[in-house]
């Protein structure tokens, strides 16, 4: 949640966590626990000094982007596999798409409608 404010100016208020999802961890170390949330009707966003523009894509949507991986080797020497979704022309990548790689393995049964 401190990364949604401080990325998006996302008030917690705004949001209703619906739960945690795997730990991920970055190839430069960092630890990431991603939240799921649902974020209020007409709660107010907007991109920080970090952040060019935000994307709002449906599971669904996500579902059927086109996806592409490639290798790299992480500042450990260790192959990773990087995933990227192409959506509206956009290249949804890195940590991002790691995340939602798992979130939509997950959401299977009920991802459909979302």
């Amino acid at each position: 949640m401190r990364e949604a404010w401080e990325e998006v100016c996302l008030d917690p208020a705004q949001v209703t966590v619906l739960g945690r999802l795997d730990d991920a961890f970055t190839p430069a170390g960092f630890h990431v626990t991603p939240v799921l949330a649902l974020v209020a009707p007409g709660a107010a966003v907007g991109p920080s000094a970090e952040v060019t523009q935000i994307l709002w894509p449906r599971l669904s949507e996500l579902r059927s982007a086109p996806t592409r991986q490639e290798q790299r080797t992480g500042p450990d020497g260790q192959a990773r596999t990087i995933w990227h979704y192409d959506w509206q022309g956009h290249d949804i990548w890195g940590m991002t798409a790691h995340i939602l790689r798992g979130l939509l393995s997950e959401a299977a049964p009920w991802s459909e409608q979302l």
